[in-house]
C-alpha cells in the first residue's frame, strides 16, 4: 500500500464531499429565483515561479475574472463578488438567472456557473482515484 497515494486521495476525496454537499445546501435553501445582472467585473493576479526542463526559474502570471453579481431581494439591493473566477471576462450588463436564500438574502447561487456545479465531483473523482490506486499498488 503506497501511503502518500492513500494520503492525497483521502483529502481531495473529503474536499470533494464537502464541496458536493455545501453545494446541495446552498441549493436546498437558496429557492427564490430572480434575475441578477453582471454589474462589475474583479480582475484577480495570481504570480507563481515555474522551473523549466533546464532548471531555469521564470515567473508566470495569471489573470482571472470574477462577475459581480447585483440583485433584488426582499426589498434590497445586494451586490455580491461570485466565487468563481475564470480566464474569461464576464460582460458587464449580461443578465443571469440566480436563486438566494429569503433568510439570507446574500446566499446565492448561479445554476450556470459549470465550476461550482462540478468541482466537487471532480475533487471526488480524484480522491477516489488515488486511493484505488494506493489499496491495488
Amino acid at each position: 500500500m503506497m501511503i502518500p497515494f492513500l494520503i492525497f486521495g483521502s483529502i481531495f476525496f473529503i474536499i470533494g464531499s464537502a464541496m458536493i454537499i455545501g453545494r446541495m445546501r446552498v441549493r436546498r435553501l437558496c429557492t427564490v429565483q430572480t434575475e441578477g445582472v453582471v454589474h462589475d467585473v474583479k480582475r484577480k493576479v495570481s504570480k507563481s515561479d515555474e522551473t523549466d526542463d533546464d532548471g531555469r526559474t521564470r515567473q508566470t502570471t495569471r489573470v482571472t475574472y470574477a462577475p459581480v453579481f447585483q440583485y433584488y431581494a426582499n426589498g434590497r439591493t445586494i451586490t455580491k463578488e461570485s466565487c468563481i473566477s475564470s480566464g474569461a471576462k464576464p460582460e458587464i450588463g449580461r443578465t443571469v438567472t440566480l436563486f438566494y436564500n429569503p433568510d439570507n438574502v446574500e446566499e446565492y447561487y448561479v445554476p450556470e456557473e459549470k465550476a461550482a456545479r462540478y468541482g466537487g465531483f471532480i475533487f471526488l473523482i480524484v480522491g477516489a482515484i488515488f486511493i484505488v490506486a494506493a489499496l491495488v499498488s
